[in-house]
């Protein structure tokens, strides 16, 4: 699941290594903000409907700058 493949990014287990620029849940809020202003995704929707990890994954590096998350 999202949730699982998120954890195993947070403790370190994909490759990149294990220190991000952002934390998958304390961040999360600005994520949401994010993809919300970017894209015109609710993930609140999106989520549990079944978006598949590589395609979260893949627009969350796609983040600008001009979002919640580009700015921090």
């Amino acid at each position: 699941t999202i949730v699982e493949a998120a954890m195993s990014l947070v403790m370190g287990d994909e490759q990149g290594g294990s220190d991000p620029y952002y934390d998958l849940i304390e961040d999360f809020s600005l994520i949401i903000s994010s993809f919300q202003s970017q894209y015109g995704i609710r993930l609140s929707r999106e989520l549990p409907a079944g978006m598949k990890w590589d395609e979260f994954r893949d627009l969350l590096i796609g983040l600008g700058p001009d979002t919640a998350l580009g700015r921090v």
